[in-house]
């Protein structure tokens, strides 16, 4: 029931949300970039709009999100070598290790367990950005071993951290 009332609350709010939040996402999607720029295919699970599509123009971008109204305002507006794909950050549509990339970005407090599924489609060697808002989660982050960790920024009660796929 909640991932419904999720993706209903994005689909009212998705023409929206740029206007509402861009600003302030764009500057967490500024900062996953410098870690995901060169990767041949990324993932956004949880992309919205598909704002991190502006910085990641070499690459194959793949958007996932649960609200086919944020993925309808992604298609009408990115130009980008790219695929919107509706589905939930908990049961990814993926192979493992398909993706060199992946970013997830204001997400994650809907689903902390949700880490080592992430992890599960990261190649070896590949780098995984979460922004998360601590005040948020509620329960702790749990890494997979085989994740290397680097927390990379705090800012207004937004934490980012480079995760990469050692073993």
């Amino acid at each position: 029931m909640r991932i419904k009332n999720v993706s209903i609350d994005y689909d009212t709010i998705a023409e929206r949300y740029d206007e509402l939040y861009g600003l302030e996402q764009s500057g967490k999607n500024l900062a996953a970039s410098a870690f995901l720029y060169g990767k041949e295919t990324v993932l956004d699970a949880g992309c919205g709009t598909g704002l991190l599509s502006v910085f990641l123009k070499g690459s194959y971008y793949i958007c996932l999100d649960l609200s086919i109204g944020m993925l309808e305002v992604f298609r009408s507006r990115r130009r980008c070598l790219c695929d919107a794909v509706m589905g939930d950050i908990n049961m990814l549509p993926f192979r493992d290790e398909c993706v060199d990339g992946l970013a997830c970005i204001t997400v994650i407090h809907e689903a902390p367990g949700s880490i080592s599924g992430l992890a599960r489609v990261l190649k070896l060697g590949g780098a995984m950005v979460l922004g998360v808002k601590e005040r948020l989660l509620r329960e702790p982050l749990k890494f997979p071993m085989e994740l290397l960790v680097e927390k990379i920024l705090e800012s207004s009660g937004d934490t980012l951290y480079v995760l990469r796929r050692v073993g």
